[in-house]
Formats: C-alpha cells, sequence, structure tokens
C-alpha cells in the first residue's frame, strides 16, 4: 500500500538526534534498544484506467487503517542504523484492510519476529509466517529496511536557526531515488524546507520541534507533497514523534509495448497519513505487568 517514495522519506526522519546547538541527525539505532510505541496510519491508493473508446475509465481502491500499541525491541540492523530485525510485543492490533476489520483480541499480547530485510517485510509468530489482514496492518506499520540516512537530507550537522526560520534540505538522494523509478525530472522540479520551531515537550520529554516539506513543482507526469513535523530529543535518541501527511500522483500513457492496452491513460493516486511515537525505556515490561488499560484504544489521544 505505502510506495516506496513514502517508505524512502519516512526512514530519512526516523533515527536522528541532536546535542546542543549543533544538531546530530546521523544516529543510528543500537541493537538492543527498547521503546514503547504506538502508530495510528491511514493509507489509501486509488486507480483510474482510461482505455481509448471507453468513455468512462475503470477505477480501483484500496484502503488500510492501522492501529498498533506495543513494545519494540531493535534485534539488528544495517550499516546505517536502521533496523533489520524487531521483537514486537503487541498489546493492541487494530485495523481494517478494504474496509475488512481484524478480528478483536487478535495477536494481543502475542510477541511477533519483523524480517525487515526481505521485501514485503516478513513477520513470524510461534514459527509461523503471519499472512491475511494480519500480516497486512503489520506491512502498513513496519516498512524494510534502507540504506537511507537522515544526513542525505539535512546535512550530518546543522546549527539551529532562530525559531520558525528553515533550511534548504539536501535533494540529491531523494532525485537519484525518483530517477531510479523512471520518473523523469526538470532542473528545480524538487523544492522543500526544514523549519525549526523551537523546544517543545513530546511524551514528557524535551524535544526540539522540526517541520519538513519536499514537493514537486511543473511536472505532468507526476505530483507529490510530503509534510512531516518531528519532535527530536534534545539529548541522544531517536524521534519521539512523528506526525506525516503526504500525496503522489502518478500518470502514464501506456506505450505500444502493451498491444492490448496501448494509449491507456493510467493514473494511481497514493496517500498516507501517520502519526507515530516512540518512548526508549529501559526494557519490555512482562506481560503480567502490562498495565490493564493497554488494550484501549487509544490513537484518538494521538491525533489530538
Amino acid at each position: 500500500m505505502r510506495t516506496f517514495l513514502f517508505v524512502f522519506l519516512l526512514i530519512l526522519i526516523l533515527p536522528a538526534a541532536a546535542g546542543g546547538k549543533a544538531f546530530v541527525f546521523d544516529r543510528p539505532l543500537k541493537v538492543g534498544s527498547h521503546y514503547e510505541c504506538r502508530i495510528s496510519t491511514e493509507q489509501s491508493s486509488h486507480y483510474s484506467f482510461k482505455i481509448p473508446g471507453q468513455e468512462n475509465p475503470v477505477l480501483k481502491q484500496d484502503s488500510i487503517r492501522a492501529g498498533f500499541h506495543g513494545y519494540l525491541t531493535v534485534a539488528a540492523v544495517n550499516r546505517v542504523g536502521n533496523p533489520t530485525r524487531l521483537q514486537i510485543l503487541i498489546l493492541t492490533l487494530t485495523g481494517d484492510v478494504n474496509g475488512k476489520n481484524l478480528a478483536a483480541d487478535t495477536l494481543r499480547n502475542a510477541v511477533v519476529s519483523a524480517d525487515l530485510t526481505s521485501r514485503p517485510a516478513r513477520f513470524l509468530c510461534n514459527g509461523k509466517v503471519l499472512n491475511g489482514i494480519e500480516n497486512a496492518l503489520l506491512k502498513a506499520l513496519f516498512h524494510p529496511a534502507l540504506e537511507n540516512r537522515l544526513s542525505d537530507l539535512t546535512g550530518e550537522k546543522q546549527l539551529l536557526p532562530e525559531p520558525g526560520k528553515a533550511w534548504r534540505p539536501q535533494l540529491s538522494a531523494l532525485s537519484r531515488t525518483l530517477e531510479a523509478r523512471k520518473i523523469k525530472l526538470k532542473k528545480n522540479a524538487i523544492a522543500g524546507g526544514i523549519t525549526y520551531y523551537g523546544e517543545d515537550y513530546a511524551e514528557k520529554i524535551r524535544c526540539a520541534k522540526f517541520g519538513i516539506l519536499i514537493e514537486s513543482r511543473d511536472l505532468s507526469d507526476y505530483d507529490f507533497r510530503f509534510r512531516a513535523f518531528v519532535w527530536l530529543p534534545l539529548k541522544e535518541g531517536a524521534a519521539v514523534r512523528i506526525q506525516r501527511d503526504a500525496t503522489e500522483v502518478i500518470r502514464r500513457v501506456l506505450s505500444g509495448n502493451y498491444p492490448f492496452a496501448s494509449g491507456t491513460q493510467v493514473e494511481l493516486i497514493s496517500k498516507d497519513k501517520t502519526m507515530q511515537t516512540m518512548i526508549p525505556v529501559e526494557k519490555v515490561p512482562e506481560l503480567k505487568s502490562v498495565p490493564s488499560s493497554a488494550g484501549k484504544n487509544n490513537w484518538e489521544s494521538l491525533l489530538r
């Protein structure tokens, strides 16, 4: 469901830390670290096929909503510090795929191993690979590991400007990613800015708040807009809170390489709206010590 672009941009903002006034954005996650995590996401893909000679286009839409609360343990990382294996203690997993709801209490208090080296990611519980709606929801929440660093976008270090001021992101890595997907780019076709909003608290942790905006300009067959707010702890550590809203539009006209569909106009609109919090903890609690309120649906509070 989530497009490669959204995953690429998400990877760029996940592991980040700062120290003093000079923020260090290239901070890998550590094997053995633990986090209490909440994620709420809504994703959709809308397909339109306009076949020559037919008045009305053929439409198809996929949608997924997922909510998660639980604990993560980083079991392995790649060379840039992005997690390649996670141990996930699921307290609650909720959601639906194309309107089909996950049964209540499915995987409640289950321990799931996530293999993020494969594409798509693989999830195992009690030695068995998960499938069906449980697998679809977990894939929407936890994506494959990439080799991209936060510093590809921000630079390795950045002296913070006055609150409300912005600096230009480094977009060369993103441009290469789009070109690899055969998306033709004009000069200055991507614009963006990173804005520092000053100090703020997220989950009672003192943070610096940043806004990231990246969008395309003057492209006839491609549009995207990525907007995110990120709360980075003043001390070292991963982003405590990430809120993002992304839209990508791809337009194509099929060529003669597709003899039965030549001339068909194809449009794909993908959207992703996600809120995530990750709070560092010393260890994952035993199930018997998990508060009884953990099973309640708390996603409304995340969206306030």
